[in-house]
């Protein structure tokens, strides 16, 4: 198997391997070695893998401490190491896996997987620590989103998302506190990522992107941008550069100035629009309900939706106009 297809990470990790058998005295890399390595990596994907799919990985690293006491050792040869016919072996089949999946890279994931089907002492190790092939492989498919490792840098990718994105998933949520701007009772809350105290803007252009579901079932997804003034909303103003989730009235009241289908043709899946909001006398009042359309044009696109794929939206903004 040739070491420049495997991905970054599990490089890095059978060069651990190798110093961990180099410490020990070990003259031959085993499929141990590599697993430790793997579990006990910085920022690795292996030990949150294994915890997904279900595995004890504080007692399998246990079990895999002791196999690695039981591995004999050899001195005076200094220098003399070379990957084991166990570990070739499971690096083969990995390769297979790798292949068989599309995958232009091998990862470390896949190597798990070898060896939980092997007899080897990994094998045990992992079977007696919870393991299962039909959890791991959908914990793989999970951590994956279904697309294959075409980069050496995929695992590092993925580590990143893990890192710095959100799964912001709304909850079915009830009882006292538990209510909207108005006050009215909620019998959902909703998931949100906050930049406040990390990035500020004025002036520019900003554009994000975003994948929206179905919102058939209701859901307000929204680009929302507030001020930064220690005054509250609405008097610290706001900039929502995206909002869907529109009721009826509303898709409406802009039908006609925005290529709509006619009154009532519209749905929640097809219109989308920006807005602006600032304080008059106490009061809100904002750009959206401006039934001439001179101020405020939301987009009206019906087949297809605008949901279930990634759509770009941009503000262009100077100290005169907002450009949605």
């Amino acid at each position: 198997m040739r070491m420049d297809k495997l991905t970054s990470r599990f490089q890095q990790a059978l060069q651990d391997a190798q110093s961990l058998a180099v410490g020990r005295d070990h003259n031959l890399i085993e499929p141990v070695h590599l697993m430790v390595a793997l579990i006990d990596q910085q920022g690795g994907s292996t030990r949150p893998l294994l915890a997904q799919a279900g595995v004890n990985v504080p007692a399998l690293r246990e079990r895999l401490g002791e196999a690695l006491e039981a591995l004999p050792k050899v001195s005076g040869q200094a220098g003399n190491l070379s990957v084991g016919n166990d570990l070739g072996r499971l690096l083969n089949v990995t390769d297979k896996l790798a292949q068989q999946r599309g995958d232009a890279f091998i990862a470390s994931e896949l190597f798990v997987l070898a060896a939980l089907e092997d007899s080897g002492a990994v094998g045990k190790a992992l079977k007696a620590a919870g393991a299962d092939k039909s959890r791991l492989e959908a914990a793989i498919e999970k951590m994956r989103g279904g697309e294959s490792v075409q980069s050496e840098n995929a695992e590092d990718q993925r580590q990143a998302m893990e890192k710095y994105t959100i799964d912001m998933t709304a909850r079915a949520e009830s009882g006292p506190g538990i209510v909207d701007q108005w006050g009215n009772p909620l019998s959902f809350t909703s998931g949100r990522i906050s930049s406040k105290s990390f990035v500020s803007i004025q002036y520019g252009m900003v554009e994000v992107r975003v994948r929206v579901p179905d919102l058939d079932m209701g859901g307000w997804p929204a680009i929302w941008m507030l001020g930064t003034s220690n005054l509250g909303w609405p008097a610290n103003g706001e900039i929502d550069l995206m909002e869907m989730g529109w009721r009826e009235e509303f898709r409406d009241l802009h039908d006609s100035h925005n290529g709509g289908n006619g009154l009532g043709n519209s749905t929640v899946n097809q219109v989308t629009g920006g807005n602006a909001l600032w304080e008059v006398d106490g009061q809100a009042a904002n750009l959206a309900w401006d039934p001439d359309d001179q101020y405020c044009r939301p987009y009206y696109r019906y087949d297809p939706p605008l949901t279930g794929e990634f759509m770009r939206y941009r503000l262009y903004w100077d100290d005169s106009s907002l450009r949605f």
